[in-house]
């Protein structure tokens, strides 16, 4: 989880605990994932390749935290078969990513809008509940998924980015399925997760097409 959490920083990771108890390969792709950022790491405020991002959060490799990666295969595959089926989408980029603060900032700049898709554990939700919201109305928790003590929450970055003149989006919206924890090694989700992704892949879809 990478904006919708209350853990410390580094819960999620822990890359000095874990060395003792992992094969080495599994930590060091569980490490690869959490520091992925797709090209070099510069903002696309030159060019803008399409008006909409939607960017799947999270790791794939511990269990429910990789939710938001398979809502955005979805709703990739659902936009790829549309488009070979002739009909008029718009230019939707989708990407998979493991961080947060700064360098998730970044990663926004260039867009008229984005949707977020994320694992959450908000208190007192029922596991597996989808909601979908303006980025602006979850709650800032500071010491979230940052990449390291000195990086900042997503709403501070963004802040930040925009006092700069950074081209962010006006409109970023959040998707978020709730999950019981996202610090279990597994490329599997939990089965009452699995099941939630086409609600939240529908969720994606409903507001791309209101920002179309």
């Amino acid at each position: 989880m990478q904006f919708c959490q209350s853990k410390t920083a580094g819960a999620v990771l822990p890359k000095q605990d874990c060395r003792g108890s992992l094969a080495p390969d599994l930590l060091d792709r569980v490490i690869r994932v959490a520091d992925y950022v797709p090209g070099d790491p510069q903002p696309r405020t030159q060019t803008v390749r399409a008006r909409t991002v939607v960017i799947g959060l999270g790791n794939p490799l511990l269990g429910d935290d990789g939710v938001g990666w398979r809502v955005a295969d979805e709703v990739e595959g659902l936009l790829r078969a549309a488009r070979n089926a002739g009909r008029s989408i718009p230019a939707v980029e989708i990407e998979r990513l493991g961080v947060g603060g700064l360098r998730l900032m970044e990663c926004l700049t260039g867009y008229e809008a984005a949707i977020l898709v994320d694992a959450a554990e908000l208190p007192d939700r029922p596991i597996a509940e989808v909601r979908s919201c303006c980025f602006d109305d979850l709650a800032d928790f500071a010491a979230g998924h940052l990449d390291s003590a000195h990086d900042a929450s997503l709403r501070t970055a963004l802040a930040l980015g925009r006092s700069l003149g950074a081209a962010l989006p006006d409109r970023i919206e959040a998707v978020t399925i709730q999950v019981r924890s996202t610090d279990v090694f597994s490329e599997e989700l939990s089965p009452e997760v699995a099941d939630a992704v086409p609600i939240a892949v529908s969720a994606v879809m409903s507001l791309l097409m209101a920002n179309t």
